[in-house]
């Protein structure tokens, strides 16, 4: 009898013992899944806050006309933005030696998918260094194939340069902003989808044509 209450506390206690350790691990995978869920809800405030700064700059630089800037070239050279942007709209990605790096990287890169498809007749790249050094050694570390025209500390006149983050707009022939986006450095499928609309919108159809 004595030998079956032992065997029976010992089974006991390795019950108990196991469901501890199921009970602990349960308890961790609800710490996970409650970290999971207030993560993907700050993501989900962030984004939906990013949208309505989006959204609201934007509305506040349409129409804006930017100032007929003297910009450098890469190799020093100056040229007007007027005799820049030429006779036809162009898709522009303006940015900033102040703006997070890894924003435009990544900016950047997606861009790099509109020149593939519009071609870099239609593209401009604006960017503000106060040492074109500066501006050299970025494009070749993220080996930008693109010109990048340097105006320093200027602003090109856009509201939307106060929001302190890079952007992309189409800029006319008589240099009147329109369609401007910031772009979330979290959501790039955004970012993908604003290009898709702003191609289909401007140089689908001329690209169509030279194909057939």
């Amino acid at each position: 009898m004595k030998n079956v209450a032992i065997v029976l506390l010992i089974l006991g206690c390795g019950a108990l013992a196991f469901i501890a350790h199921k009970s602990n691990n349960r308890l961790e995978e609800s710490f996970v899944l409650l970290e999971a869920n207030e993560l993907e809800a700050y993501n989900l405030k962030n984004n939906s806050q990013g949208v309505k700064n989006s959204l609201l700059w934007g509305v506040m630089s349409e129409g804006d006309v930017i100032d007929d800037l003297v910009v450098s070239t890469q190799n020093g050279d100056e040229v007007s933005m007027k005799t820049l942007v030429g006779s036809s709209s162009k898709f522009v990605l303006r940015y900033s030696e102040l703006h997070c790096s890894s924003c435009v990287e990544k900016q950047i890169l997606l861009f790099n998918k509109v020149v593939d498809r519009i071609g870099e007749d239609n593209v401009l790249i604006i960017s503000s260094y106060t040492n074109n050094r500066d501006l050299l050694l970025f494009k070749r570390m993220n080996q930008i194939k693109l010109p990048v025209y340097n105006i320093k500390d200027a602003n090109l006149g856009i509201s939307a340069e106060g929001a302190d983050s890079p952007i992309f707009f189409v800029l006319s022939n008589n240099l009147r902003v329109s369609n401007v986006f910031l772009p979330l450095e979290y959501d790039p499928i955004l970012t993908e989808e604003y290009h898709e609309r702003i191609m289909k919108k401007y140089w689908d159809d001329e690209f169509s044509d030279q194909k057939r």
